[in-house]
């Protein structure tokens, strides 16, 4: 059914990479003199894992396939998570950027692509539950 946790949890994640291409413009413009493909890359990472997530809503009568579209969105996530962490360090280590007052809340913006990745972690794990659940029920029967 659509109403369990997992859905507020894909939901949540969801959200999040959207707030996160919401606020991630003016850190990116910044990175772009150095960094030109960054732009890019974490726009369409970010815009499939938010359309992997939801779609795996939507799949919740076929348990397996929506724990393999939630372990695609993990990756797509994990993927903006390491190309951002990619590019921070890069940034700091080779260029020299430092992190002014002002510039402060756009790197906590960096922050939102872990906590979805939390969030599509946590509703993969309610999904294993659901089928674990489901092959306990079966075996009583």
């Amino acid at each position: 059914m659509i109403q369990r946790l997992q859905t507020l949890y894909l939901l949540l994640g969801a959200g999040l990479l959207g707030c996160f291409l919401a606020l991630v413009g003016p850190w990116s413009e910044a990175a772009a003199p150095f960094l030109p493909w960054l732009g890019y890359a974490t726009t369409a990472l970010a815009a499939l894992g938010i359309a992997v997530g939801l779609l795996a809503i939507f799949l919740y009568k076929q348990r397996e396939r929506q724990q393999a579209v939630i372990l695609t969105a993990l990756v797509l996530t994990l993927l903006l998570v390491l190309a951002l962490g990619g590019a921070l360090a890069y940034l700091h280590f080779q260029v020299g950027m430092r992190v002014e007052e002002g510039e402060a809340v756009g790197y906590f913006t960096l922050l939102l692509p872990v906590a979805a990745y939390l969030a599509y972690w946590m509703a993969r794990r309610g999904v294993r539950r659901d089928i674990a659940l489901v092959r306990s029920m079966d075996r009583l029967r």
